[in-house]
């Protein structure tokens, strides 16, 4: 999962986007160079050791991934459509709004009404990245095939 390659943990992923919502929301906050050279292990049948986010520690610790026994490598996550050696580009098609309810509903995120103004900036920077995808999930989970 993305989220275990973010490069502070959640509390304090938070914490540093209220110091400039603009600058500190986006794929800089991710260590895509990470899962990029992860993805290179697999290909390469190698294992590796990767982040963990322990979420109540607010912290990162480590689990072993057995990439050389994987078939298939599935790379989540709001940002990961812009990494170069994809075999398939999946997009999940979602409004803000929508986002904010699924989040909500697993009590995903603090009670914080900045989270709203985070959504949006994140969506604007999230939905473009649906043209560089072959499949596209919409909001009632249709599948829908892009022509390339």
């Amino acid at each position: 999962y993305q989220d275990d390659y973010f490069v502070r943990p959640p509390r304090t992923n938070h914490d540093f986007r209220l110091l400039d919502i603009h600058a500190n929301v986006g794929p800089q906050e991710v260590q895509l160079d990470l899962i990029a050279e992860h993805i290179a292990a697999f290909r390469t049948g190698r294992d590796v050791v990767a982040p963990l986010v322990d979420y109540p520690g607010n912290r990162f610790v480590t689990q072993p991934l057995a990439l050389s026994s994987a078939d298939v490598l599935v790379v989540e996550g709001t940002y990961v459509l812009g990494l170069r050696d994809l075999d398939v580009r999946l997009f999940c098609s979602a409004t803000h709004a929508e986002t904010h309810a699924r989040r909500k509903a697993r009590a995903r995120d603090a009670d914080d009404p900045i989270i709203e103004h985070i959504l949006e900036i994140e969506h604007r920077l999230i939905a473009p990245q649906g043209d560089a995808a072959d499949l596209v999930v919409d909001a009632d989970f249709q599948l829908h095939r892009r022509a390339r």
